[in-house]
């Protein structure tokens, strides 16, 4: 038994889509997600030679992908800290409490 090649050429579309999307979003994430899990849940006990350029193919992609999540997650950081840098700044202008930021909703229970 062979990987359905219909289940590689599924993960191949999306991981080209999440490529083709500039910037980040909710949308993208949501899309970066499902494209680990199918990797992830990809039956590689099953790969034969007619589904190795496929495979390599989704191989590059994947790394591809990796690089991409790689740089938005610096991005992400990167605004958060200029998110609680500005945040600083408001409370040192205002100058009242409270003296502390919290970027966390709280715990509930």
């Amino acid at each position: 038994m062979t990987i359905p090649e219909a289940e590689l050429q599924r993960l191949l579309r999306m991981g080209r889509a999440i490529l083709g999307v500039p910037g980040s979003s909710e949308e993208m994430l949501a899309s970066l997600t499902a494209f680990i899990e199918g990797i992830e849940r990809l039956p590689l006990s099953q790969i034969s030679s007619e589904n190795e350029d496929s495979l390599r193919e989704l191989a590059s992609l994947h790394a591809q992908v990796l690089a991409y999540a790689g740089t938005i997650k610096a991005d992400w950081a990167k605004g958060l800290g200029e998110l609680r840098r500005r945040g600083r700044g408001i409370l040192a202008y205002a100058d009242q409490l409270p003296k502390q930021l919290s970027s966390r909703p709280s715990k509930k229970g």
